[in-house]
């Protein structure tokens, strides 16, 4: 028989511990991305449990995770970017606010030639 079914292998549905390592790899990726553009990104705890909780679905594993940071973080800071809110250097700050996620930017430091005390 051609196509024949060879054995069965069971999938377990992710758990939040799981699905949190996949938001640190999905944000890496958002992270190295930023870089080429000189930005940094930090995201609070709260706001990558957030993430877990909007992108958790054990029916379809770790597929509504990564539309959930694509939607979630990716689009955002690129209408950000797109509207000039972010520069070459900052750091865009993300934390949980109310019902989402508050995107705040930190100019980087200048850098000091001598330091007085």
């Amino acid at each position: 028989f051609l196509n024949r079914i060879d054995e069965m292998i069971v999938f377990h549905a992710l758990r939040r511990k799981e699905l949190s390592i996949i938001v640190d790899i999905m944000l890496n990726e958002i992270r190295r991305r930023l870089e080429e553009q000189e930005l940094k990104l930090e995201i609070s705890p709260s706001a990558k449990d957030y993430l877990v909780e909007q992108g958790m679905d054990f029916k379809y594993g770790a597929r509504p995770l990564k539309r959930a940071v694509q939607k979630l973080i990716g689009d955002e800071i690129a209408e950000k970017l797109l509207g000039n809110e972010f520069r070459p250097g900052d750091m865009i700050y993300v934390t949980k606010a109310g019902s989402g996620l508050d995107f705040a930017r930190k100019e980087p430091l200048e850098e000091l030639d001598e330091v007085h005390f």
